[in-house]
C-alpha cells in the first residue's frame, strides 16, 4: 500500500533534497523485493488452504482492508496537505514536477493528490490479493 507513497515521496523531495529522493528511492526498490516475495509466499500458503480456511481468509482480508482503507483516506489527506503547505511556498522550485503521469505540481489540488494516491494505493492492493489468489 506504500508504493504510491514511495513514488509521491521520490518525485517531490527531487527538487528539495535529491539525495534524500535517492535514499527513498533505494528503500522503495528494497520494499519491492520484500513485497514480491511475500506474494509469492502468501499464494503458496493460500493455495493449501482448506475452502473453508480460504474462505476464512478471504473475509478476513475484507475485513481488514476496509479498516486499512479508512486509516490510509485520514493519514493520506494530511500527509498531502503537509507536503502540500510546503509546496505552495516553493511553487516556483517544485511546480514544473510531473508529480503524478501527466500532471505537474502547480496544476494539481491538495484534494486530486489525495485522490490520485488512494487511487493508486487501492488499485495496487487488489493487485497484490490477486496475484495471492484471495480475490
Amino acid at each position: 500500500m506504500a508504493y504510491p507513497i514511495y513514488r509521491y515521496e521520490i518525485k517531490y523531495w527531487s527538487r528539495f533534497d535529491p539525495t534524500l529522493s535517492a535514499i527513498i528511492q533505494g528503500a522503495f526498490a528494497d520494499e519491492s523485493n520484500h513485497v514480491h516475495f511475500g506474494e509469492e509466499v502468501n499464494a503458496d500458503y493460500f493455495k493449501k488452504l482448506s475452502l473453508v480456511e480460504r474462505n476464512r481468509v478471504k473475509r478476513m482480508t475484507h475485513d481488514f482492508s476496509n479498516l486499512m482503507r479508512e486509516i490510509f483516506n485520514d493519514i493520506i489527506k494530511r500527509y498531502i496537505g503537509l507536503y502540500q503547505e510546503c509546496a505552495n511556498q516553493y511553487m516556483d522550485l517544485v511546480g514544473d514536477i510531473e508529480i503524478f503521469p501527466g500532471k505537474k505540481m502547480h496544476e494539481v489540488t491538495e484534494e486530486e493528490q489525495t485522490r490520485l494516491v488512494l487511487n493508486e494505493i487501492e488499485q495496487g492492493h487488489q493487485t497484490r490479493l490477486q496475484r495471492i489468489g484471495i480475490v
